[in-house]
């Protein structure tokens, strides 16, 4: 039996795929700028140096922070991808994480490196708000698509 038996004429028939000009054809565009990518490399080892402390202070550490380290490097990993996709929201979601990055040390003031670990982090997270600052009109947004 062959493929074009499969689709009857009266639903419209079998529609070969369009050919391709491999000369021309493009994939995706996957150009970034240089900012971009050290921005979100540099994100990447932030959360990979604060999942790393997580994994091996985790039981000098209250439940609390765990919970707050824990989310703090979903969400600065979640932020890395959607700075590379493009995404409308990211700039609302950055601005937040960070800020809200910084009011979340507060439940490390218990722990005995806290002075190094708070002027470590927010000299991290303010050169980061400024980097993203500095990029976030260099970053091309998706457009959103309708469902339709």
């Amino acid at each position: 039996m062959c493929i074009r038996d499969r689709f009857p004429l009266a639903l419209g028939g079998f529609k070969p795929a369009p050919e391709i000009d491999v000369a021309h054809y493009k994939k995706y565009d996957a150009y970034y700028s240089k900012a971009l990518v050290g921005y979100v490399l540099f994100q990447f080892v932030v959360a990979l140096a604060v999942g790393s402390m997580l994994l091996f202070l985790y039981l000098k550490m209250t439940g609390e922070t765990v919970v707050a380290a824990a989310v703090f490097t979903i969400l600065t990993l979640l932020s890395c991808g959607a700075l590379l996709e493009g995404r409308a929201w990211l700039k609302y979601f950055e601005f937040i994480r960070l800020i809200v990055s910084l009011l979340g040390l507060y439940l490390f003031k218990d722990m005995a490196i806290f002075n190094s670990l708070a002027i470590v982090f927010t000299l991290v997270q303010a050169g980061s708000f400024i980097w993203f600052c500095f990029i976030q009109n260099k970053i091309i947004y998706a457009q959103e698509t309708s469902s339709i």
